[in-house]
C-alpha cells in the first residue's frame, strides 16, 4: 500500500510542477484517532512524509473569549468554533501554531479570526459584546437562486487564468 501512496504523491507532484500550482489533498483521521498528530491521518505514511504542509482541523464547543493575534499584529478577544493546527510546515515557520476560525452554519463560510495565543499575553481591550465574524472567504458565494457566484478576486473567464 505504501508504494501506491508514494506513486500517487509523485504523480500529484508532477502535475503541480507542470501546472505551477499547489494541490490540496484532504483526508480524515484514522479510526480511533484522538490526539490530532501526523500519525493520526488516515492513509499511508507517504502522506506525512512527502507533503509540504499538514493542517488539522478540529471542531470546538464554540469557545467565547479566546485571545487571538490578527495578521496585522493586534490582539483581540473573539469567538471560535474551529481550530486549525499546523502540524507540518516544511518551507516556513508555523509548525505548532493554532489558527482560530469561525464557521457560520447558515452560510457555510469560514472566517479566520487569527493565531490563537497563550493566556499570559496582555488582555486585549476589545470585547465580544457586539461580535460578528470577519469574513475573509474569497471563493464561490451562494446566491439567492442556489447558483454559486465567484468573488471579484477570481478570474471570470478562461483567458484570465
Amino acid at each position: 500500500v505504501w508504494v501506491e501512496d508514494q506513486k500517487f504523491l509523485a504523480a500529484t507532484k508532477a502535475i503541480a510542477e507542470s501546472r505551477q500550482c499547489s494541490i490540496i489533498l484532504v483526508t480524515h483521521p484514522r479510526k480511533g484517532a484522538k490526539t490530532g498528530g501526523l500519525h493520526d491521518m488516515a492513509g499511508g505514511s507517504a502522506l506525512q512524509r512527502f507533503t509540504h504542509s499538514v493542517f488539522w482541523m478540529k471542531k470546538t464547543d464554540g469557545q467565547d473569549g479566546v485571545n487571538v493575534r490578527h495578521r496585522m499584529g493586534h490582539v483581540f478577544n473573539t469567538k471560535v468554533n474551529r481550530v486549525i493546527t499546523v502540524l507540518k510546515a516544511r518551507n516556513g515557520a508555523g509548525t505548532g501554531h493554532q489558527i482560530g476560525m469561525y464557521f457560520d452554519p447558515q452560510t457555510f463560510l469560514f472566517a479566520e479570526q487569527g493565531f490563537m495565543i497563550d493566556d499570559d499575553e496582555p488582555t486585549p481591550r476589545r470585547s465580544t459584546k457586539n461580535w460578528k465574524p470577519r469574513q475573509t472567504y474569497h471563493g464561490p458565494r451562494p446566491s439567492q437562486n442556489g447558483v454559486h457566484e465567484m468573488s471579484n478576486t477570481t478570474p471570470k473567464n478562461e483567458s484570465d487564468f
